[in-house]
């Protein structure tokens, strides 16, 4: 279908008809409400959950089941949703471990797992004693290593020498039953290019309809000048995450959304600078991997929280999908319209449940029909 600007008589619409697929980044919490939101998706109609990747995060009482675990027991209480990291890293587990651990999945759920990788967070790396350093080259590498791995088999042995992993006459006795896809959660100019080299998705935070326009436009034309190398060919799979929050009440749910905006793109300051680059005196010394989250001391906290409270409503108010249930359709037409096929909730308020019913019901409705 094409899809049109609500309250407009003439609109502008993607050249082509694209079916919008829809995901919720489930929200943290005890493995078995984590698990029933995740069934409640698949049962509402939302194409895909992606879960985290962390082992801190969030405020005092946050509660982090691990990513693996917790995405073989969705796969197993579920039979057709999409099931995604999002996202994890090749720092804190060897390749070899990922590699096993996603053939295993992809076969529990018959072909509904995706691999979400990033280069990491200081928070999950930091306190353990993990280096951060060469972070991206060590994914870069990692990522290679991977899926050299899930090729291999007996008769198949892997050997490879880099900077930070070797193997000799490797193999992983479980292959995937199919190619695994893996996604990265990308804004710095040399993960864009790893997207547009290897990714078959993308899978950003917090931008703007503007910034993913000219985002996914750079990643893309990478691809025509011949950057990405594959297996197999694949479709692209342009997604976005955005804080999300529906209500009749838009002073609420604007309120609920600007919050959670700012506080997602305190830990993001180079997606600041690149959807307001006008913008003066952001700090970005707590990036993702400075940012320290619930562990972070005083002097950061506050740091932080000035850089949250420097982001004016405007901008970050762009960045979330929130209001109405008009509201919320009409900014995801604007995410359509910027090249995005495939929308993730972050959804935010006091019931995640009804929230993602009510989604479902209001909003995923209108551009099923």
């Amino acid at each position: 279908m094409f899809f049109e600007v609500r309250n407009s008589l003439e609109t502008e619409t993607r050249a082509e008809s694209v079916s919008l697929k829809f995901g919720v980044q489930l929200r943290s919490g005890p493995i078995s409400r984590v698990v029933d939101q995740a069934v409640l998706c698949e049962k509402v109609g939302f194409d895909s959950v992606w879960w985290m990747d962390h082992v801190v995060g969030g405020g005092q009482s946050a509660c982090w089941p691990e990513l693996y675990t917790t995405l073989a027991v969705i796969g197993a209480s579920t039979k057709k949703i999409l099931i995604g990291s999002a996202v994890t890293d090749t720092l804190r587990r060897h390749p070899s471990a990922i590699s096993q651990t996603c053939a295993t999945i992809s076969q529990l759920t018959s072909g509904r797992f995706v691999l979400g990788l990033g280069a990491g967070e200081a928070m999950n790396l930091i306190p353990f004693g993990l280096d951060t350093n060469r972070a991206y080259s060590r994914l870069e590498e990692g990522v290679e290593v991977l899926r050299t791995l899930m090729a291999s088999g007996y008769d198949k042995r892997a050997n490879f020498q880099g900077r930070f992993y070797s193997l000799k006459n490797a193999f992983i006795q479980i292959q995937p039953n199919y190619s695994v896809p893996i996604y990265f959660g990308a804004f710095s100019p040399k993960m864009l290019k790893l997207v547009a080299k290897v990714g078959v998705g993308w899978l950003p935070w917090s931008h703007t309809p503007q910034s993913y326009r000219v985002t996914l436009s750079q990643i893309e034309d990478s691809i025509k000048k011949g950057c990405r190398e594959r297996a197999r060919a694949s479709k692209f799979d342009p997604c976005t995450i955005n804080v999300a929050n529906l209500s009749n009440d838009e002073g609420e749910s604007r309120e609920i959304a600007l919050e959670s905006a700012r506080q997602m793109l305190s830990t993001l300051p180079l997606q600041v600078k690149k959807i307001a680059p006008n913008l003066k005196d952001v700090d970005l010394s707590l990036g993702a991997l400075e940012w320290m989250g619930p562990l972070e001391d005083v002097t950061k906290v506050n740091t932080r929280l000035k850089l949250a409270n420097s982001i004016p409503e405007e901008i970050a108010l762009q960045t979330a999908i929130y209001g109405t249930s008009d509201d919320c359709i009409s900014k995801i037409e604007e995410f359509s319209n910027a090249g995005c096929e495939h929308i993730v909730l972050s959804l935010r308020g006091k019931d995640p449940l009804q929230l993602t019913k009510d989604f479902a019901s209001k909003v995923l409705s209108y551009f099923r029909r």
